[in-house]
């Protein structure tokens, strides 16, 4: 997760924090917290529609819904 503001690139004083705290208090229930130990990263779980085996590489197109 970026700490600069996209625009002038400037370092965004606790950003980390505020960030860490937010991520904490709206975690959805039912996840296991223990995977999230500093809070301060950005996952996305993945599922490939297909019933062969697939490797997603860098660059490839991926979709978020």
């Amino acid at each position: 997760v970026p700490t600069r503001d996209p625009v002038t690139g400037e370092t965004t004083k606790s950003f980390v924090e505020r960030f860490t705290e937010r991520r904490q208090a709206t975690l959805p229930p039912g996840v296991p917290r223990e995977r999230f130990p500093d809070y301060y990263r950005l996952t996305i779980n993945t599922r490939v529609a297909s019933p062969e085996p697939v490797t997603i590489r860098v660059g490839d197109a991926v979709m978020a819904v």
